[in-house]
């Protein structure tokens, strides 16, 4: 309710709503200044809009600019799944452009073209 959310400010807390919508997106916060960050294409290297922090979107730690990787060495700077959901999206788009749906042929050889 509105009465706990400004209870739990006032104690110092994060908004509950905006927290568990963020865990349901998928959004992170930014480690320096919290401010909430989504990824929806691109690498995992963010700058943040707010702070210019720049930090790897899949583990939060330090990107390292000078290697171009994350500092933990865990994570890949691509994951395959954002670039294929990206991709479709680009195709979806071209085909509401277009007013038409493209052929599976046509549709994979747009995808891979995106990619």
């Amino acid at each position: 309710t509105c009465e706990e959310n400004k209870i739990s400010l006032e104690e110092g807390g994060v908004d509950k709503l905006l927290f568990d919508l963020s865990k349901t997106e998928g959004w992170k916060q930014c480690p320096r200044c919290s401010v909430m960050i989504e990824l929806t294409h691109g690498c995992n290297h963010i700058t943040c809009s707010s702070c210019q922090n720049e930090f790897c979107f899949q583990c939060l730690q330090y990107w390292d600019t000078t290697r171009g990787i994350c500092s933990s060495g865990r994570c890949e700077v691509w994951q395959e799944d954002r670039l294929i959901e990206a991709g479709e999206r680009r195709v979806q788009q071209q085909e509401a452009a277009g007013h038409r749906q493209f052929g599976i042929e046509e549709r994979q050889f747009r995808m891979r073209q995106e990619m």
